[in-house]
């Protein structure tokens, strides 16, 4: 990677889908637990049951989208190593390009696609889904190829 700079990636749940679903689950929520409080008793067990359901998975997708606003999840390409963070803030994954044993690209073009990593400790997923564009998955994988490459 010489000549190039670090090279930063957004990752985390993309707004665009996130956001709207999160107002889904609350609203879901809200009707549950509002036609829980007219139903019989046997209903309102599993009306509160789905209202719960919803609720969390609003609370969850919140989270990704507040996460995703402060940008503080990035995936960084360095000269010699590769950062990708994971669930917890401070637990990030440095590989060092002299570690990566492979590289794959699966996947219909699109979204879809995932960039695996085998590294000596194991192997590591980069989902597209989680990146701001199409093309940055393909942009991180030719960043590591290139970097791989002997001199």
């Amino acid at each position: 990677m010489t000549g190039r700079g670090t090279r930063s990636f957004r990752y985390g749940a993309r707004l665009t889908v996130t956001a709207p679903l999160a107002l889904v689950f609350v609203f879901v929520a809200a009707e549950m637990t509002w036609v829980a409080v007219a139903a019989s008793s046997y209903w309102r067990v599993a009306f509160v049951v789905i209202a719960s359901l919803a609720g969390l998975l609003a609370v969850s997708m919140i989270r990704e989208t507040v996460i995703r606003i402060r940008g503080r999840r990035r995936i960084v390409v360095a000269a010699r190593e590769l950062v990708v963070p994971t669930d917890r803030r401070r637990d990030d994954i440095t590989i060092r390009f002299r570690d990566i044993r492979g590289l794959e690209l699966t996947g219909l073009p699109g979204f879809n696609r995932v960039l695996k990593i085998r590294h000596a400790n194991g192997e590591l997923a980069i989902s597209g889904v989680m990146l701001g564009s199409v093309g940055e998955l393909d942009e991180i994988h030719g960043l590591l190829k290139a970097a791989r490459k002997p001199r």
